[in-house]
């Protein structure tokens, strides 16, 4: 017998690939891959024991029974997303709940804990990760931080509230043991973040001319907080938000080589509509926009 509730992931995917029409579409909005939706698309018509979509070259077409339970999935989701919005209005013990990616709360946000509290006075503050759209968050929250464009592919209002400055850095040490070797450049191996394999080619593009170090290796790491960890202990250099190592270039631990540049995306965030209204959220993204603009200046 087929369990709704044990399968609300794949039911997701499901509404998704039949609200866009296509699987690359509704795998772009939830962030994750074609392969990964594909997948959940099958697990759910493995449990319901039928087939949901026809596979043609180049193209999905829904069964008669896909079309016919479409709308009442379509209605049950957005019957627990209002769940959602009584779950964080329910008791304000909960605080406010802010969800962003990891390494924007363990480099940015979390750094900044302190003033937020305040500004939020005896509020607990909550902070939760999660990574693509806001629909496949693992729980409700008040904001929701992003950052790139890719997020307006996700049909949820965002507002930009920093905009992202790249650099190039390394660790002081490094840089200081090692700058005035002729070879020293080409031989440091480069840490890149597999969501962000581009940033290389982007920097030429940005500065017109190779960075020193085009020539080392290229090391690729699940998330960017591991890249700078690697750069922090020694191990090479990165290209990454200032946002997220201004502490630590501020305070000498790490050398940047190249002048900063943006590179035209922002952080953004957006406010669920049921807890837009809330003097809570209100305080929260005029400190967001405030933090924002002291990092600008």
């Amino acid at each position: 017998m087929f369990n709704t509730l044990a399968h609300l992931n794949e039911l997701v995917a499901f509404e998704a690939v039949m609200r866009l029409g296509s699987v690359k579409s509704a795998a772009k909005e939830a962030d994750i891959t074609d392969g990964a939706l594909s997948r959940k698309i099958s697990q759910l018509e493995k449990a319901m024991g039928a087939q949901l979509f026809i596979r043609e070259p180049r193209k999905l077409s829904p069964t008669p029974l896909a079309r016919s339970i479409y709308a009442d999935v379509q209605a049950g989701l957005t019957r627990l997303k209002a769940v959602d919005k009584h779950v964080v209005d329910a008791d304000r013990s909960e605080g406010l709940t802010i969800a962003a990616p990891a390494t924007f709360l363990s480099r940015w946000l979390i750094p900044r804990q302190e003033s937020l509290q305040a500004a939020l006075k005896d509020l607990p503050v909550l902070f939760s990760t999660y990574h693509g759209s806001p629909a496949m968050a693992p729980r409700p929250a008040h904001i929701f931080i992003a950052v790139g464009a890719k997020v307006a592919t996700w049909q949820f209002d965002y507002t930009n509230f920093m905009p992202q400055t790249l650099v190039l850095v390394i660790q002081r040490d490094l840089y200081t043991s090692g700058y005035m070797k002729p070879d020293f450049a080409s031989t440091l191996p480069r840490f890149v973040p597999t969501s962000f394999p581009d940033v290389w080619d982007r920097w030429h593009d940005m500065t017109g001319s190779k960075a020193p170090i085009f020539s080392g290796p290229m090391r690729h790491l699940e998330r960017m907080h591991y890249a700078i960890e690697a750069v922090e202990a020694g191990q090479g250099c990165a290209i990454v938000p200032l946002e997220y190592v201004s502490q630590a270039v501020a305070s000498g631990r790490l050398k940047v080589l190249h002048k900063s540049r943006q590179n035209g995306e922002h952080f953004q965030f957006y406010t669920p509509e049921h807890a837009l209204a809330q003097r809570k959220t209100q305080i929260a993204l005029h400190w967001l926009r405030k933090q924002g603009q002291s990092q600008l200046a």
